[in-house]
């Protein structure tokens, strides 16, 4: 599953990833 409290920022990343380049 995603954790979503864990890594909130890096799964926001992956949604917007189509929008913008991801850097974890």
């Amino acid at each position: 599953q995603i954790h979503m409290k864990t890594m909130p920022a890096a799964m926001y990343r992956l949604l917007t990833a189509q929008e913008q380049p991801i850097y974890i």
